[in-house]
């Protein structure tokens, strides 16, 4: 028997069990595409940190931490981020291959035309968050109300 599930064909009919059986096989799948890819990711959580903060000023290049565990929770977070756009194609897969025996066969092949679209039009959101906007924000966000943050803190000091 194999481990991953058999796609169904459309109009292929199965039990409510068999159903829910594909369906866990495939939650399995997607789980551990998600541990693969954090692990991939936790291995280079130092590089992915490195160059999320490159748009930052240099002054701020190493970021403050409030409480001990942050650093480590921050490594976390971005590698279990980083992880999920690593599994993402699993992910996305695991459920069309579900969903896909609803749908007939010409709009099977319509929606993947669709899939391969959106994809390209997400890598380019991305590429132009991180490579246009990012850095103009990151301005922004870190000279906002400078001269107030100035005062305040030399009548403090």
């Amino acid at each position: 028997m194999s481990p991953l599930p058999r796609r169904l064909r459309h109009g292929e009919e199965a039990t409510l069990v068999e159903h829910l059986g594909e369906l866990r096989t495939r939650l399995i799948i997607v789980l551990l595409a998600l541990a693969v890819g954090f692990g991939v990711a936790f291995g280079f959580h130092g590089q992915l940190l490195d160059w999320l903060n490159r748009p930052l000023p240099h002054h701020l290049r190493k970021p403050t931490t409030f409480s001990p565990i942050e650093p480590f929770a921050t490594s976390i977070m971005v590698s279990l981020w980083a992880g999920l756009l690593l599994a993402l194609p699993v992910v996305f897969w695991q459920i069309w291959a579900f969903l896909a025996p609803a749908f007939e066969e010409h709009r099977q092949r319509s929606m993947a035309l669709l899939v391969a679209f959106a994809t390209v039009l997400s890598l380019g959101g991305v590429a132009f968050g991180y490579f246009v906007i990012l850095t103009p924000a990151i301005h922004f966000l870190t000279n906002y109300v400078s001269s107030h943050c100035a005062i305040l803190m030399t009548a403090r000091g």
